[in-house]
């Protein structure tokens, strides 16, 4: 489906796989789109969904698209999800809620109501991406997580919450202000976190909690990044 603009309160739904290239799809009471297959959004939006907004057992793939302000959660899936240069944010629901591996590019989760990115089967991966301002954890999986240039920042529970027994790597990345009351940026139940080149609040101290093993390499720091504003870009006088 290309070029059109949908408002209906009536799902787009399809027992096959969907496509959209450049399409708008908005105030559906329902979820927005559900698929018995894949879902491909390209230079698209979906919004104001009453209930989910992505609901597929298929992969997900985001590549300059939107998914916002649903009823629950923005996208959910028994498989993987894929965003490219693409936001989801303001869901009254998990951001990102998904059965296997979730990978961000330049992309962004943000302000949804619940946990930015929860994974039961797979691995987290962010490349120049944001995970902020989400009310639970930012992140939450039982498999690995890889960040690269990626800020979790500004969650209202832990900013990194791993469950699984698995080898995560962070570098050059910042976790900082996760946490409103214990200020706990990383949960680690079991595993190894690698981190080098990063800035972890409270790394040496309270930042860090679990029964997992945390490995500081090379350049890391805590150290008020000072942020420009709560999404996480930095000022002029950030150390990162």
């Amino acid at each position: 489906m290309d070029n059109v603009k949908i408002s209906t309160p009536r799902s787009i739904f399809s027992t096959g796989d969907l496509s959209f290239d450049n399409c708008t799809i908005a105030g559906s009471e329902y979820d927005g789109v559900t698929s018995d297959g894949v879902v491909i959004l390209t230079n698209s939006l979906i919004s104001n969904s009453g209930e989910i907004g992505i609901n597929a057992p298929g992969t997900i793939t985001l590549t300059n698209s939107e998914v916002s302000n649903s009823g629950s959660a923005g996208i959910f899936t028994e498989s993987t999800v894929t965003l490219t240069s693409s936001q989801v944010f303001n869901n009254s629901g998990n951001g990102i809620d998904a059965n296997d591996d979730v990978t961000l590019t330049a992309s962004q989760v943000w302000g949804n109501i619940g946990h930015g990115i929860s994974v039961s089967g797979g691995d987290v991966m962010l490349y120049q991406s944001f995970v902020n301002n989400n009310t639970s954890n930012g992140i939450t999986t039982n498999h690995a997580v890889v960040l690269d240039n990626a800020v979790v920042a500004y969650n209202g529970n832990h900013g990194i919450n791993i469950t699984g027994n698995n080898f995560s790597i962070i570098e050059n990345s910042i976790i900082w202000h996760n946490d409103n009351s214990d200020h706990q940026q990383i949960s680690l139940s079991n595993g190894i976190v690698n981190t080098t080149y990063s800035n972890v609040q409270g790394l040496s101290s309270f930042g860090t909690t679990g029964d997992g093993q945390f490995v500081w390499g090379a350049g890391c720091i805590e150290s008020n990044p000072v942020f420009n504003d709560s999404s996480g870009t930095l000022s002029a006088n950030s150390p990162c």
